[in-house]
């Protein structure tokens, strides 16, 4: 058992941070700020430009989900990035937006969890659409 390489459980998801959802947001935030330039005094943008610029390196400091498992039906566990610990909630809701799936968990703390499909290898990435649909 110990020599079944992780790609053969159907049940588990290693995930890596999304490209997409970089590219995404840059893209949004450039959009943003050549509007505001238009608008706004050029001292004024420049303020907004860097107030942006600590959001946007704050938001990728935050925790994210990178291990992904399905223990039954409902139950699923996961381990996000800074701790060790590994937690449980049942999902209450999974959906298939073609280029993402999103994870609805039971505890209200948790927010819902968006797996773009640049976070798994192709592989996981159709096993997890299969378990959605199944859903």
């Amino acid at each position: 058992m110990a020599d079944v390489p992780i790609v053969a459980s159907h049940h588990t998801f290693h995930l890596k941070r999304s490209r997409i959802v970089i590219v995404f947001q840059s893209v949004f935030f450039a959009l943003m700020m050549f509007g505001l330039f238009q608008l706004l005094h050029p001292i004024l943008c420049i303020v907004v430009l860097l107030v942006g610029c600590v959001v946007w390196g704050i938001h990728f400091r935050q925790p994210y989900v990178e291990h992904l498992e399905q223990l039954d039906h409902a139950e699923w566990s996961f381990k996000i990035s800074s701790s060790t610990q590994i937690q449980r909630s049942q999902v209450t809701g999974m959906f298939d937006h073609q280029f993402y799936v999103i994870l609805y968990f039971s505890n209200q703390k948790l927010k819902p969890l968006i797996i773009w499909q640049d976070q798994l290898p192709l592989i996981s990435w159709k096993m997890l659409k299969t378990r959605v649909n199944l859903s």
